[in-house]
């Protein structure tokens, strides 16, 4: 049997929640001991329209290219044309909630019939427009673009429809006797209609979540069975005792709560994701103007002290400036390269890309292999990949090696090794002369994030460069 989504266990657990205490009410007599007062049902009834009113307004974010994106220079999705229904649907419930249930309990002990009506066909319409989007498939998307001015002309007039026909009800039918609940009559059809609406919605919200990982439609799946608890306990209450009410509001006050987790973290979400696309939009804007400023002066600058030192090859401060000059160059193309790998990009797939883009500049073979799943700290990972670019430069043009082997394999901590079969080196002379300003570099990179880095080489016998790094060096900072 196929194990449950995240979504149907937590609409689960809201289900038994609602089921156990509908029980407890039916059991015993608790259901005649507490009274639900005026003022709760206003708390909870703005507050119900506010959390609707931040969801709609989330929902609306998803196909509304804002003055966020446009700064970003980022293109605008297509929109959906489920989101387009339910964000107008999610304005009807919030307003109607507020215009006919919350201001006519702070005016009026009783409220007319307007407003019984109005708030009875307001939830039935916000209702359905909601269970319609929520099955709606993803891929159907609109061409024209809704905008903000349309989507508040929706909700309007969804609202005038619904005042007209309160009105005219309120006027040919006879109107219930009203109690203070977010429904506003025992008419058993209207309840009916209600608690079917639910659960249509609810399978569709519950499918998307589970598909799309969406958190908002899981907040939505897991308010519905408190919504439809609201109904049974609203219908069947009065005739079991006054207390009954207090159930309604505990249900609809945890189906906000439900609603208001979905939107928060749909909200965090929406902020990651827009600060994850300004940022690679930001290194792919460095990356280009490293490349075509920086990259070509150095390109200029090491051609000409080649040419110098081919005419004057015993002219060791122009065999430096050579050095040097290919060593920034080097840099630079190891900055544009880490800079244009998104940075959702797996690890061992960036590595095995810039340890060969450097070792097939020269004519070179390099080999890579990564043993587990890595996924280290933004800072580690910029340090693995700089300490093997550095290393695997070294060992093809001051090494001449033909073949350059990187491993790093997974753990706490990382360990990542280049060998080469180059002619090796005097690693311990190197850094007494002063000519080992790379593996000084690769030293203070691996330093700089918690770890060690050491060097093994001899005359002759390649050489291997050995980096031990924290996964993760915000914890490092924290522990030390």
């Amino acid at each position: 049997m196929a194990k449950l989504g995240r979504t149907y266990q937590l609409a689960g657990i809201a289900a038994l929640a609602v089921a156990a205490l509908l029980a407890a009410l039916a059991l015993t007599d608790i259901g005649t001991t507490f009274h639900a007062g005026q003022r709760v049902h206003v708390a909870i009834q703005t507050c119900g329209a506010i959390v609707l009113c931040f969801a709609a307004f989330l929902v609306f974010k998803r196909f509304h290219a804002d003055a966020r994106t446009h700064a970003a220079r980022l293109a605008p999705t297509p929109q959906r044309l489920a989101d387009v229904v339910l964000a107008p649907a999610l304005g009807l419930l919030a307003l109607t909630t507020l215009l006919f249930s919350a201001i006519p309990a702070i005016m009026a002990k009783n409220p007319g019939a307007f407003a019984i009506w109005g708030q009875t066909l307001g939830q039935i319409g916000g209702m359905g427009a909601g269970a319609l989007a929520a099955w709606i498939p993803t891929r159907c998307t609109i061409r024209r673009r809704v905008t903000a001015a349309q989507t508040a002309g929706a909700i309007a007039a969804g609202l005038l429809v619904v005042a007209i026909a309160a009105l005219a009800a309120s006027r040919l039918l006879d109107t219930p006797v009203y109690r203070p609940s977010t429904l506003q009559t025992s008419w058993v059809p209207t309840e009916i209609m209600l608690f079917v609406l639910i659960a249509v919605a609810f399978v569709g919200f519950a499918r998307r979540a589970e598909r799309g990982g969406d958190l908002l439609m899981r907040g939505f799946a897991v308010a519905a069975p408190l919504g439809a608890g609201a109904v049974i306990a609203y219908a069947i209450g009065p005739a079991l005792g006054p207390g009954w009410v207090i159930a309604d509001e505990l249900f609809l006050l945890g189906a906000y709560a439900a609603i208001l987790g979905g939107a928060w973290k749909e909200s965090a979400a929406y902020w990651k994701r827009f600060g994850d696309l300004a940022s690679a939009e930001e290194r792919r804007r460095l990356a280009r103007d490293i490349h075509d400023g920086l990259a070509q002066d150095l390109l200029y600058i090491a051609v000409q002290a080649r040419a110098l030192v081919e005419r004057h090859p015993d002219a060791g401060s122009l065999r430096g400036l050579l050095y040097a000059s290919e060593r920034a160059l080097d840099e630079s193309r190891g900055a544009i390269g880490t800079l244009t790998y998104p940075s959702d990009e797996p690890l061992a797939s960036v590595l095995g890309g810039c340890v060969r883009e450097v070792a097939n500049r020269v004519g070179a073979e390099a080999s890579v292999h990564v043993d587990g799943e890595l996924e280290p700290s933004p800072g580690v990972r910029e340090a693995v990949l700089r300490i093997a670019r550095e290393a695997t430069c070294n060992a093809v043009r001051h090494g001449h090696a033909s073949h350059v082997l990187v491993s790093l394999r997974a753990g706490d901590p990382l360990r990542l090794t280049v060998t080469d079969d180059g002619i090796g080196f005097d690693a311990e002379a190197a850094l007494r002369d002063g000519r080992g300003f790379g593996l000084e570099s690769m030293r203070d990179r691996a330093l700089t994030v918690g770890g060690t880095l050491s060097i093994w080489s001899g005359p002759g016998e390649g050489t291997e460069i050995s980096a031990t790094l924290p996964r993760d060096r915000a914890r490092l900072a924290v522990a030390s």
